[in-house]
């Protein structure tokens, strides 16, 4: 009865769509910009990191087959415990999205990121856009796979 209910019931819009890309790709920028990186060339990929549970952390990189910055910090606590460096690279990161870690340039190319991630989450914040974009424009264009200009859904990949 509970198999019946479910199949009977369910929304279809990922019925066939086992790999969990769809329920990202519902936005059309965030669905060009996550089959960019499906095809781009081998390279790190910086990704916001979630504090809710489940998180959304590590899912580009991980669709594309790209190593990430962090990866996923839950699994990386389950796995390795007690790792000193964690907190302080997550912060890093946090204060990178936010628009304000000083340097961020530098941060960029000293963990070696080829790909960072401005998804349809981060989208509606433009301020922080804004003072990324500023900051690391020297080593990094700006690919813009949305088409509503007041949200920004891209990529910045490293010249």
């Amino acid at each position: 009865v509970d198999a019946f209910r479910y199949f009977a019931f369910r929304t279809h819009e990922h019925a066939g769509k086992i790999d969990g890309m769809s329920a990202y790709e519902k936005d059309p920028g965030n669905a060009r910009m996550l089959r960019y990186l499906v095809d781009a060339p081998s390279g790190i990929v910086l990704e916001r990191v979630y504090d809710e549970f489940p998180r959304d952390t590590g899912i580009y990189g991980s669709f594309a087959q790209k190593p990430n910055v962090v990866g996923i910090p839950f699994l990386l606590d389950v796995w390795k415990r007690n790792l000193t460096e964690l907190p302080a690279l997550v912060a890093k990161i946090q204060s990178f999205y936010a628009g304000t870690l000083l340097d961020a340039e530098r941060f960029l190319t000293d963990h070696d990121v080829r790909y960072v991630v401005w998804s349809i989450r981060e989208s509606k914040n433009i301020d922080a856009w804004k003072s990324i974009m500023q900051a690391v424009d020297a080593d990094y264009r700006w690919m813009e796979f949305s088409t509503t200009p007041e949200a920004h859904v891209g990529l910045w990949v490293r010249r």
